[in-house]
């Protein structure tokens, strides 16, 4: 099963250890997690295109089956202007709202063989004959009523446009209250996210967290960003000790 981004101040720990790459610099629009062209970051609003026909002539440019090195059971298969991922004896075809901006494809939705029902934001970056597939978790929004497991962190200007609870759903299909937003601005998460006094501002509709944490005898820099976009927030971008990770996972013919 394709990775998923954990959303929590902790996990983000284990995910900075864990990465697979080494950190880059940003390829598109600096640390905003939204651009056209390049890495991961999701496509602009009201650009690309969603058109059925030109997103399947695209496709079949780039026909075949790209397979990934270090899980031999993993590939991306494309045929009739459809996309698939393919796990050992299992296929499943990405479905969802599909947009096309230049070598890049964007799909919100979900894989049909997930058993969860979060929704996804899946971009696949096509070169020659490699593929860099990302993949965003996407939390979804409803009315404020402030979940017992969050706490109050900061008041933030500007972000009581963004009133609402974000969650996502655990294995058992419960809510998972991740952040949540009041109408005065205050924003809210767990308690071990507000221990490390985090840094929270809006810049248009991105917003930015930075934090420090001391351990193995030095300090450590977080900052990451989430979208605000249509009742809903999306992964941005994680850096590290001020380096960018761009994470994804590379398919090649």
């Amino acid at each position: 099963m394709i990775k998923k981004v954990l959303l929590i101040a902790a996990a983000l720990i284990l995910a900075i250890s864990c990465s697979k790459n080494n950190p880059t610099t940003p390829t598109n629009n600096g640390d905003t997690g939204i651009g056209n062209t390049g890495g991961g970051s999701i496509i602009e609003e009201g650009t690309g295109t969603s058109s059925p026909t030109t997103i399947a002539d695209f496709l079949n440019k780039h026909a075949g089956t790209y397979h990934n090195k270090e899980n031999s059971g993993a590939a991306i298969r494309i045929e009739n202007g459809e996309i698939y991922y393919d796990y050992n004896m299992s296929s499943y075809q990405f479905i969802g709202k599909k947009t096309l901006s230049d070598n890049k494809l964007q799909i919100y939705g979900q894989n049909e063989g997930y058993s969860d029902i979060n929704p996804y934001i899946y971009i696949f970056n096509f070169y020659d004959d490699s593929i860099k597939l990302y993949n965003k978790d996407v939390l979804l929004k409803e009315a404020f009523n402030k979940p017992n497991e969050l706490v109050q962190i900061k008041k933030v200007a500007g972000l009581s446009a963004y009133e609402g609870n974000y969650y996502s759903f655990d294995r058992n299909i419960q809510k998972e209250y991740i952040h949540a937003i009041d109408k005065d601005g205050y924003f809210y998460g767990l308690q071990e996210f507000k221990d490390t006094n985090p840094t929270v501002q809006l810049k248009g509709n991105i917003l930015e967290i930075s934090y420090q944490q001391y351990f193995e005898g030095k300090t450590h820099s977080y900052r990451f960003t989430y979208i605000l976009q249509n009742d809903i927030m999306i992964y941005g971008d994680l850096y590290y000790n001020g380096e960018y990770l761009d994470e994804y996972t590379l398919f090649t013919k």
